[in-house]
């Protein structure tokens, strides 16, 4: 079995227990977990992996009214002023793959948005929401057509992370954006999340794996994540031999 880390809740935390995290780390965990099993890739050895354990998860990392998702559900983690882009968007797709679209719609409706135009708005915390991060929702809220700025956004930002990852410690934004990657091309590819996906593929100084393992090296305390994204990375979900992913419902 993976050694990974849960508090009494069962809510996944770092090593040292810091659970500051927690929202991202949940949304990212969980996600490749359910997108594993669409590629027939065996759970087996990781620890709570099942329907409940995820039900358990949102249950308390979404508000009772669910009109948000927090950080974390204790102290001091647990401000809704303290809920980022980088922790929300994790969530929002686990919470979507696990079968709970309901849910993510309502959260969807409950952003901060602007009267200026439909595609923008801010994160609790201030964090302004990118055509790239509505390009993500309207695939959640099963709009016939996809935002074509959205995916554009999407090639314009593996562009720039494939730039700035030539510094190697900068890998912190890989991680959601091979989670908008493999979620776009699993939900509904376009030509343009294709595009981003090969580009992602092809220009990643050090290939896609690198920052996976270099966010998740044991010194830094976090859980094995690389190990559980490893196989997800190498398979490529741009091409058109894997099946798409469809909702059950």
């Amino acid at each position: 079995m993976m050694d990974v880390s849960f508090d009494s809740d069962g809510l996944i935390t770092l090593k040292n227990g810091d659970g500051g995290d927690c929202g991202a780390e949940s949304g990212r965990y969980y996600s490749g977990l359910k997108i594993r099993e669409r590629l027939g890739i065996d759970n087996s050895e990781w620890p709570k992996n099942t329907a409940e354990d995820f039900e358990n998860v949102w249950a308390r990392l979404v508000l009772a009214n669910e009109t948000q998702t927090l950080r974390y559900n204790k102290p001091p983690y647990n401000s809704l002023r303290d809920v980022s882009r980088d922790q929300t968007m994790p969530m929002f797709i686990a919470l979507y793959l696990w079968g709970y679209q309901s849910v993510v719609v309502g959260l969807i409706a409950n952003l901060d948005k602007t009267a200026i135009f439909e595609h923008t708005g801010f994160f609790p915390n201030g964090d302004p929401v990118g055509l790239m991060d509505w390009g993500i929702m309207d695939r959640m809220t099963d709009k016939e057509q996809t935002n074509i700025f959205g995916d554009l956004h999407l090639v314009f930002a593996v562009l720039l992370q494939c730039m700035i990852g030539l510094y190697h410690d900068a890998v912190a934004n890989d991680l959601n954006l091979k989670l908008y990657l493999d979620f776009a091309n699993l939900v509904k590819s376009t030509r343009l999340s294709r595009l981003a996906a090969k580009l992602y593929q092809w220009f990643r100084p050090w290939g896609v794996q690198y920052p996976w393992d270099r966010y998740y090296r044991p010194e830094t305390q976090n859980n094995p994540l690389n190990e559980l994204w490893r196989p997800i990375n190498e398979a490529r979900l741009y091409l058109p031999r894997v099946e798409r992913f469809k909702t059950d419902g």
